[in-house]
């Protein structure tokens, strides 16, 4: 997304929306707006807790802020609160956004697109901290203005939508990042940037939008293949690989997917190369298996990988060493039998039709 032009060119989309993960918890007693409440310990505080009402941009208002782009960011006045010492993201403790806005957009709008972000800990430089980044697309489709969008975050993945009017009202909810984590104060900015003459009507941030401690960790997919799996021996015969899909996280991981690939040249699956998951909580695990023939000779990598809607992907492969059939020494010695046998009955002048075959003991006219 395009306001992240601000950091540094190595500080990848993925790092600014790490960590987060949702917990429930009591709600604390309001504070006096700029008096900033301490979160120390599990639980949710809105807005309204840390003193203030909804937070409202009207069309060209809020603090400008520059960008090397010459596009503006206009930001809200900041929130503030305290963390308790020690305070960062993870391994025990985690800090999660709930973001719950409106954005409206003005009728005469046509193309372009906006960006409603968060910035935790801005000071100036490129070291801050996030938790929010949204793309909006004001489009006009059948002489109606309608708004497309799109969000990213480690609590509900990838998220899509459209609203058949020039408004959208969204409650999105995602990690802070480690730079949006520190002891003493900390700050949130949120932020509204306008690309090729959109124009934005206003940005309404409701008082429930809150700050989340929790001790659930994010969601972390792992996959291995089952103890014991031994590869097939032969050509032409069905094996199976189990495999084990795991959430090492806390927080539940969506539309988990494990998914296999082979060399065709080798095996045939027999069924679906993917499996889904709709839901796996912190901790749970589900199994499964890919059955394959094996067509032919050889050493054959199977590789399982496993992602989610929500959660780091990981992958392990296993390599199935397949011999033809004629390489089983039972049926090799059972050959050699039956050629013994045939050559020992008097019936059949087995070594003569040997020479036959061959050329032998054939004379000329």
């Amino acid at each position: 997304m395009r306001w992240l032009e601000l950091l540094p060119s190595s500080v990848g989309f993925g790092v600014l929306l790490a960590f987060a993960v949702l917990a429930a918890g009591a709600a604390q007693a309001p504070t006096a707006a700029g008096q900033s409440a301490v979160l120390d310990g599990p639980g949710v505080w809105t807005l309204r807790d840390l003193g203030y009402s909804d937070i409202v941009m009207p069309a060209g208002g809020g603090t400008v802020i520059p960008s090397p782009s010459g596009i503006p960011l206009r930001t809200t006045e900041p929130v503030t609160y305290l963390l308790p010492d020690g305070a960062a993201q993870g391994p025990d403790i985690w800090y999660l956004m709930h973001f719950h806005f409106e954005i409206e957009f003005q009728e005469d709008t046509q193309g372009g697109s906006a960006e409603v972000a968060t910035m935790i800990n801005f000071d100036g430089s490129p070291s801050f901290g996030t938790s929010a980044a949204i793309e909006f697309m004001p489009v006009v489709r059948n002489g109606a203005l309608t708004v497309d969008w799109d969000a990213l975050g480690l609590t509900d993945g990838r998220q899509t939508g459209s609203s058949e009017s020039g408004r959208v009202e969204m409650q999105f909810s995602n990690y802070l990042s480690n730079a949006g984590v520190r002891p003493g104060e900390n700050s949130i900015l949120f932020v509204l940037r306008e690309y090729e003459g959109v124009k934005v009507a206003a940005l309404h941030v409701f008082d429930d939008t809150s700050i989340e401690v929790s001790p659930l960790s994010p969601p972390e997919l792992a996959v291995d293949v089952a103890a014991g799996w031994e590869p097939p021996a032969r050509g032409g015969e069905t094996f199976e690989v189990p495999y084990t899909v795991r959430n090492v996280g806390g927080w539940p991981a969506k539309d988990v997917v494990a998914e296999v690939s082979y060399p065709e040249d080798g095996l045939w699956l027999l069924g679906a190369p993917t499996v889904t998951t709709l839901l796996l909580e912190g901790g749970e695990e589900t199994s499964g298996n890919f059955k394959f023939r094996a067509l032919s000779r050889g050493a054959y990598d199977i590789t399982l990988s496993v992602g989610g809607r929500t959660g780091g992907n990981d992958q392990t492969t296993v390599t199935a060493t397949i011999t033809s059939p004629a390489d089983d020494p039972a049926r090799r010695w059972g050959l050699v039998a039956l050629v013994v046998g045939l050559s020992a009955l008097p019936i059949i002048p087995f070594g003569r039709l040997l020479d036959s075959f061959t050329g032998r003991g054939v004379r000329p006219d």
